[in-house]
């Protein structure tokens, strides 16, 4: 065990209540084993960082255990979720002593108009990494693995603001993935991470020879996306490690149920000799047998094979000495699900839990993955936002002068059903709570029940269909809108 000093003169200081603080400088460290540049904090040797997620380009057991139907659906689900949601940037709110600091709004506004174009760029240039596919990649890398680190690129650019003025900025892409085997070792400075060492070259597809390089990256040419980080250990905590014992076992019990079903269905053929036949079956005899047994376990029609004469096939099946795995299988999928946090998609797949569980476990994908959303895009995104600021030099130089903007989400399919909006939209207009009603919200409505337009419906009856009140009488409410204000009108002043 290594010797350590203890400093007892400040001890003594604490006790006498004559030791001042300094706030200025770290003293301690995080604690945390750190062996050749990589945070070890797994007691399991064979789920060490290295053997789990890979190491010189050779993908880990995580990348198997993440093949396994229950992790693929609940990595698929989130990957769906949040990759098919329409993200945009609203303003981040000011500090109180600044809301009316006419400085800091300006500099707010020139940011996130810098940064609402930059996302523009994310999501809509297919000729390179967009959005939705970055999303992709940390949705289906960062859990399996524990962290997702891609490289930075940038370009400088003019940019053009509202008001007329322009600057020079430079336009970050989207992080360029690198594979988590491909990380030699972690670079740091006490608490701070300084760089990394990565393993690169090509595996040749054909003789298998790999010719292998390194680079080294500075911390602000890379960002880590690290899911439950503690600490310095910027590789994270796989989604995969709580069901890495339950997806083993799974494996082994459908390997079991397939043989049982093989043996069950087919049975274990033998051929039995005639009293008459005694001599030993020629070798084209012994050829035709071969046959026979391979098509017939390869499941091919064998009616009309010419057996040896003498020889008659019979096929025993033991069913009753082969297991029944389908209760522990169902166990062990129930426990990927609770510890990859869907509980509701077991209720709902296999039936279990009240109707309302079972209801809502298809339902509002976003909202069931909020935390997800933070830790997957939105952190990620304003950190990058963050980058481009600075490297552009929006911020002055100055801390306080950062406005990031912040980053918001919508599912572009909503999940509510045409009965439920005529609903909502009756009782709304019923409680006076929508005063304007026009035309073009009509026929929008119109359009998300799947109706004719209002215009249409006009025409087939021959005349106008009358005003914006007889409309409104027609959805169940007497009111009627000043078109001058769009206040509400009775019939009673009318």
């Amino acid at each position: 065990m290594a010797d350590f000093t203890i400093d007892f003169n400040k001890i003594q200081k604490l006790r006498d209540g004559q030791y001042s603080a300094d706030l200025k400088g770290l003293k301690g460290v995080t604690g945390q084993p750190v062996a050749g540049g990589i945070v070890i904090t797994e007691h399991n040797p064979n789920l060490h960082p290295i053997t789990a997620r890979g190491y010189n380009g050779t993908p880990g057991r995580y990348s198997k255990t993440a093949k396994h139907p229950a992790a693929q659906a609940v990595l698929q689900r989130r990957k769906k979720a949040l990759a098919s949601a329409a993200w945009r940037t609203q303003r981040c709110p000011l500090p109180p002593a600044m809301r009316e600091d006419r400085r800091a709004m300006l500099i707010r506004e020139r940011q996130y108009e810098f940064c609402s174009h930059l996302l523009w760029r994310w999501q809509n240039n297919p000729l390179r990494m967009t959005l939705p596919q970055f999303i992709r990649e940390v949705s289906m890398t960062m859990p399996t693995e524990g962290f997702y680190l891609g490289e930075l690129r940038a370009e400088s650019g003019l940019f053009t603001f509202s008001d007329g003025t322009q600057t020079i900025v430079y336009y970050l892409d989207l992080p360029y993935f690198r594979a988590q085997s491909s990380v030699h070792s972690w670079l740091f400075d006490g608490d701070v991470n300084i760089g990394v060492v990565l393993m690169g070259g090509s595996r040749s597809q054909i003789d298998g020879d790999f010719e292998g390089t390194s680079s080294v990256l500075s911390a602000a040419e890379y960002i880590v996306i690290s899911r439950d980080r503690v600490g310095i250990q910027l590789e994270g905590n796989s989604e995969l490690r709580a069901v890495d014992k339950n997806v083993e076992l799974s494996w082994a019990l459908q390997e079991v149920e397939s043989k049982s079903i093989e043996i069950r269905g087919f049975g274990e053929l033998f051929f039995k000799k005639d009293g008459n036949r005694v001599e030993a079956l020629s070798p084209q005899e012994q050829a035709a047998l071969k046959d026979y047994i391979k098509y017939r376990l390869e499941g091919k029609r064998v009616g009309g094979q010419d057996l040896p004469p003498g020889v008659t096939p019979e096929l025993l099946s033991p069913s009753t000495s082969m297991p029944e795995v389908t209760g522990p299988l169902s166990r062990h999928s129930k426990a990927i699900y609770d510890a990859m946090g869907a509980e509701d998609r077991y209720m709902a797949t296999e039936g279990g839990g009240s109707y309302a569980a079972r209801a809502n476990a298809a339902l509002h994908g976003l909202a069931e993955h909020s935390d997800d959303a933070h830790q997957f895009v939105v952190e990620p995104l304003r950190e990058l936002f963050a980058r481009a600021i600075r490297w552009s030099g929006l911020d002055e130089g100055e801390e306080d002068m950062l406005f990031v903007p912040e980053i918001t989400a919508a599912p572009l399919h909503d999940n509510v059903s045409p009965l439920e909006l005529a609903q909502a939209v009756a009782m709304l207009l019923n409680a006076g709570a929508l005063t304007q009603w026009t035309m073009e919200h009509e026929n929008s409505l119109r359009a998300r029940l799947g109706l004719p337009s209002a215009d249409m419906v006009e025409d087939a009856a021959g005349g106008t269909g009358g005003d914006a009140s007889r409309r409104r009488e027609d959805l169940g409410d007497d009111r009627g809108v000043r078109q001058e204000t769009g206040e509400p009108v009775s019939a009673d002043d009318e």
